[in-house]
């Protein structure tokens, strides 16, 4: 699946101005689980995402800075395609070696890898490799709702061209919610920096405004 972008779209400015766009966004009003097409996830971090829908078992987010992502429902898969509506630029990240569905038959601790190739739109191509375990599952408060999650630790590396061993470049320790289809607290480790993120708040279709929007956002990085 790929996403494409007119030039109509590139010429949508500001945030969240996609009304002339949305009905055909929507994608025949497909929800997910927990939430509804339209809702929009406000992250502890000033991010914003707007669920769009479903396509081709596909869950469609778009954030405030007008990129699209296309997203697996396997929580340990990274984005597989992400474009700039109003540039036109991305890359698509598909799997091309191993089976990351493996994980929801291994036990905690067992680790499955797997490799992506992100292609750039203007060709360029790199491989990715992961390997991801379920470290457990708990109860995690959201929003003042105790919800099930499930835990997983994700670590990009690399194989020591000498010495044959992996070389870590990135982990991620992250909560993920089945009912919300939603990563709903992470911890990522790059380049000998630590950054966390969990979600601070979920508005419905119809309640996201850009005034409340920027308000809310506003209140978030000034805590």
């Amino acid at each position: 699946m790929s996403i494409r972008v007119n030039d109509q779209q590139r010429q949508l400015n500001g945030p969240w101005q996609i009304v002339a766009m949305f009905g055909l966004l929507l994608w025949a009003g497909i929800a997910q689980a927990g939430l509804s097409v339209g809702s929009v996830v406000v992250y502890s971090d000033g991010k914003v995402e707007r669920f769009l829908g479903e396509q081709d078992g596909k869950l469609i987010w778009e954030d405030d800075r007008k990129r699209r992502y296309v997203k697996s429902k396997n929580p340990i898969v990274p984005v597989l395609e992400r474009i700039s509506l109003v540039s036109g630029k991305g890359y698509r990240q598909p799997i091309s070696s191993g089976d990351p569905a493996t994980i929801d038959k291994l036990g905690a601790g067992q680790a499955v890898e797997f490799t992506v190739s992100r292609i750039r739109d203007d060709g360029r191509r790199s491989e990715r490799r992961w390997e991801c375990q379920r470290t457990g599952n708990a109860s995690v408060r959201v929003l003042g709702v105790d919800r099930r999650v499930e835990q997983f630790r994700c670590i990009r590396f690399i194989v020591h061209r000498k010495f044959w061993h992996k070389v870590v470049k990135e982990q991620l320790d992250f909560a993920y919610s089945r009912e919300l289809e939603v990563v709903v607290k992470r911890e990522r480790r790059y380049r000998d920096k630590t950054r966390t993120r969990e979600v601070a708040a979920i508005l419905p279709p119809g309640q996201a405004s850009y005034e409340r929007l920027s308000k809310l956002v506003r209140d978030i990085r000034e805590d």
